[in-house]
């Protein structure tokens, strides 16, 4: 007979559970314990109710956005740990924030959006964004109302920009836009001025640092609100509206640009007479943050016209406008009783135009580009006497002048002005374009739309107008 050997097999008692079962245990107790990020992954019940205790999820908080107090806890040790620990994927710990009217959430956002900025705080708002960026992954619609509920949410941040970390938290929150639950996150940003807010920050008050920050993140907007076919880019992360990028454009946004890009110089004036920077400070620091700002705004106008392409756009909203039609129209026609008329439909069509125009419309460059164009004299100056000049450097041909950055900004951005030159929409004849109100939203209703296609029809083979003379020229010396 084969010898049979019975054994016996006991379950194996996690040393985090038997921490747990103590009556003395603490929080630093917990997380000193090297299997809690595993047992954090693995959703560990007994460990979430007790992290999710209010006293221990408001320590966990203070963990991430303060140094602790305590002479035997390392600081630094315990953010990291703390950060991590939210972060994971446990809503318990979302709903544990939102509870009593958002109380922990509100003090979390206090210490951290609200803190004085300082050279230091680096580290602590990468773990604080890290965190809410994470909370606002799980509850994207609990957490866009608490923003809205704060009144200067958005000056919180901003405070913070040359945090690349929170230009990140921006941009999270501008792709809620993408989210079922349609949230009105466009129209909130542009309730509180947001492009206003960003080109200021490019004046030379500012450092290079928040010009840095500001610029990446007004490219990004730019190319998230873009229509325009761009390669690589993921149509997820396109907006549903380019209100944005219009609201850039706008009048007084306009202004405000020429005023960034030509300092001392009054945006309404065009007279040749006026010398550029003659008033500038002349401290180097000054002198930097400057020359940083024009090279900024620089490259926010180019980066306007390289992701606004007209001859693109007006394609892409003939398109855009003909499906939304066609789609609210069979709606219409498979609710519709057999006697009713198809002339009432009319109206809600018009209605469903207005309500696409006012998401897509044309980012209108013309007052933008002719302020710039009035004043080329400026960059034709700074072209011979940058503000940047440096002294000649020893090369193999002797002493040459460097071209400088500020230069090399000012060609490129005279190569997008040509670009934009010979674009279709700027060079239309007078009264044969569709009209444009102010905000770049097509006027007229759907007759504005049959314009828009006979307009682009013209332009398809502008050579055959020109055949089709010749050919009369023909005939009539026949």
């Amino acid at each position: 007979m084969r010898r049979m050997t019975l054994r016996l097999a006991f379950p194996a008692v996690k040393p985090l559970e038997v921490l747990l079962a103590r009556d003395d245990i603490t929080l630093i107790d917990v997380l000193d314990d090297r299997n809690l990020f595993l047992e954090c992954k693995e959703k560990n019940q007994k460990l979430i109710d007790y992290l999710s205790k209010p006293d221990n999820l408001k320590q966990l908080l203070g963990f991430v956005t303060e140094v602790s107090k305590h002479e035997t806890v390392n600081p630094s040790k315990y953010q990291h740990i703390a950060a991590e620990v939210l972060c994971s994927d446990i809503d318990e710990f979302v709903d544990g924030t939102l509870a009593n009217d958002n109380a922990l959430l509100r003090n979390f956002w206090d210490r951290g959006m609200r803190s004085p900025p300082s050279p230091d705080d680096s580290v602590l708002m990468s773990h604080f964004c890290k965190v809410f960026v994470a909370f606002l992954t799980r509850k994207p619609h609990e957490i866009f109302s608490f923003i809205r509920s704060q009144t200067f949410a958005l000056k919180d941040m901003l405070r913070h920009i040359e945090m690349p970390q929170v230009g990140d938290v921006l941009l999270k929150i501008l792709l809620l836009d993408r989210e079922p639950t349609k949230a009105p996150v466009v129209e909130w940003f542009c309730e509180q001025q947001l492009m206003k807010l960003l080109v200021q920050n490019l004046s030379a008050e500012h450092g290079a640092a928040v010009h840095q920050s500001t610029l990446e993140l007004i490219k990004n907007i730019i190319l998230m609100s873009s229509f325009t076919p761009t390669p690589g880019r993921k149509e997820a992360s396109v907006l549903s509206s380019n209100k944005l990028s219009r609201n850039l454009v706008s009048p007084s946004n306009s202004e405000l640009v020429i005023s960034q890009l030509f300092p001392n110089i009054n945006p309404h004036s065009s007279s040749s007479d006026q010398t550029p920077s003659s008033r500038l400070s002349n401290s180097q620091t000054d002198i930097e943050n400057q020359v940083s700002s024009i090279m900024s705004t620089a490259s926010i106008i180019m980066e306007l016209i390289r992701k606004n392409n007209s001859d693109y756009f007006e394609q892409y909203l003939f398109l855009r406008a003909r499906e939304h039609l066609m789609s609210v129209q069979e709606g219409m026609l498979a609710q519709r009783s057999a006697d009713e008329p198809v002339d009432d439909f009319k109206p809600v069509l018009e209605a469903a135009m207005e309500d696409i125009m006012a998401k897509c419309g044309l980012v209108n460059l013309g007052a933008l580009i002719s302020a710039i164009c009035d004043h080329l004299h400026v960059f034709q100056e700074r072209l011979r006497k940058p503000l940047s000049l440096a002294d000649p450097i020893p090369s193999t041909a002797g002493p040459t002048i460097p071209l400088t950055f500020e230069r090399l900004r000012i060609c490129e951005l005279y190569g997008e002005l040509l670009h934009y030159s010979n674009m279709l929409l700027p060079n239309r004849t007078p009264g044969t374009s569709p009209s444009y109100d102010e905000d770049g939203r097509l006027v007229g209703g759907l007759d504005a739309l049959g314009d828009l296609a006979a307009a682009m029809m013209a332009e398809v083979d502008p050579d055959v107008d020109v055949e089709e003379e010749e050919e009369e020229r023909r005939r009539r010396k026949r």
